[in-house]
């Protein structure tokens, strides 16, 4: 592992910056492009390049923090609306499901010595695992950080295409409902074109998929990487001499 401390930061970096700010932006401009109207987004456009170079700092200031405070949110959010839906899919499907999505951990904890400062209904818990693996044998354990990064991502990606297909879906109802008409803001909604609430039902399906697979190798290779990362097991104590 390298001592550069730059090195060391640029993996949590870059995920901060896809993973929150990089949403944030996303779902913002795709959202845009669904349910604004485009003469509108050519005024504001003209707006913001008429204005001082110091507001204009300020405007991209605000916008960066509201897209990373969404960042946040839909990496917080994405556990309840999306990791625990796609869990009890998978308990439903039973047999025909991959069982390393619900692999269990606490036999590994129990394995590695690990379990006894732990109660007893946290024992099953592949963060015990993941945080060792990284304090025994750093490279590995990062190398397993970022697969585990990758996973959440997807979680996060569905979350967003789900909060564009919420957006579509409730442009299309005002649109069927003259909602616009009625408070004077046709001029900077419009109603979104249908194809666009196919596009991010699909994209939230496929993201979901990934964040499904993506669990099932991690947990699966997690298990595999121990035994061979020059790990020993603890010594079993009831093993008589």
């Amino acid at each position: 592992m390298s001592d550069n401390p730059i090195e060391r930061h640029i993996p949590g970096t870059i995920y901060e910056i896809i993973a929150c700010f990089g949403s944030g932006c996303l779902v913002f401009m795709l959202g845009a492009l669904a349910v604004l109207d485009p003469a509108f987004v050519k005024r504001a456009a003209k707006f913001v390049l008429a204005l001082d170079f110091p507001e204009q700092v300020g405007l991209m200031i605000v916008a960066v923090t509201l897209a990373y405070v969404y960042g946040q949110l839909s990496s917080t959010l994405s556990a309840p609306f999306v990791a625990d839906p796609v869990g009890k899919i998978v308990k439903c499907l039973g047999k025909r499901a991959s069982p390393d999505f619900r692999t269990g951990f606490e036999s590994a904890v129990n394995a590695y010595g690990l379990s006894e400062k732990l109660p007893q209904d946290k024992r099953n818990n592949k963060w015990t695992l993941m945080f060792y693996l990284q304090a025994k044998a750093p490279e590995i354990g990062a190398d397993i950080m970022k697969r585990y990064a990758r996973e959440k991502l997807a979680r996060i990606n569905a979350f967003n295409m789900m909060v564009l297909t919420l957006l579509t879906l409730a442009s299309l109802l005002c649109g069927h409902l003259q909602i616009g008409q009625r408070f004077g803001v046709t001029e900077i909604l419009k109603v979104a074109n249908p194809w666009w609430l196919v596009l991010y039902l699909a994209l939230c399906a496929t993201y979901s998929y990934e964040y499904y697979k993506r669990k099932c190798w991690n947990n699966d290779l997690l298990l595999k990487v121990l035994p061979v990362a020059g790990i020993a097991p603890a010594p079993d104590r009831d093993a008589k001499k």
